[in-house]
């Protein structure tokens, strides 16, 4: 029995500890920066209702996925369920380099966005290699707010 109980905190210590190894947390102001301007066009190509503008801040990885018409469908579906972007705001940046390649940094910024219809949370997850400019690896709308 103790063995088992010794494994199993040896088990959660590594997980732990690989969790902390893999990732460091990053306060990389000109990365910030640059995200900010890449959701700024992204949000703009929204509240225009230009969603093909979009589809360059996009990473190639994230329409390996998801082909353009299936992530206008979704825009679309978006501003009929919960109105048009009106605004956005930031409520949470983080930022983490990965250890295993120290020249990329994954972003994840939270707005609230301002609707027609209402507000929305709002989550996008951004990659920047190689000091250039971010692309955006996810996009996710939570209405329930």
């Amino acid at each position: 029995m103790k063995l088992v109980k010794y494994s199993y905190v040896f088990f959660i210590v590594f997980i732990f500890l690989g969790c902390q190894i893999t990732t460091s947390q990053v306060e990389d102001l000109d990365s910030q920066k640059k995200c900010e301007i890449v959701i700024s066009h992204f949000y703009t190509s929204l509240i225009k209702e230009q969603y093909r503008d979009s589809y360059k801040l996009f990473a190639d990885s994230f329409f390996t996925k998801i082909d353009t018409s299936k992530l206008d469908s979704f825009y679309r579906k978006n501003a009929s369920a919960s109105g048009g972007v009106k605004g956005y705001l930031m409520v949470d940046f983080q930022q983490k380099r990965s250890l295993t390649n120290i020249n990329a940094i994954n972003c994840v910024a939270i707005y609230r966005v301002e609707r027609s219809g209402g507000f929305t949370n709002e989550r996008i997850i951004l990659k920047i290699v190689d000091n250039a400019m971010p692309k955006i690896l996810r996009y996710n709308v939570d209405t329930s707010h």
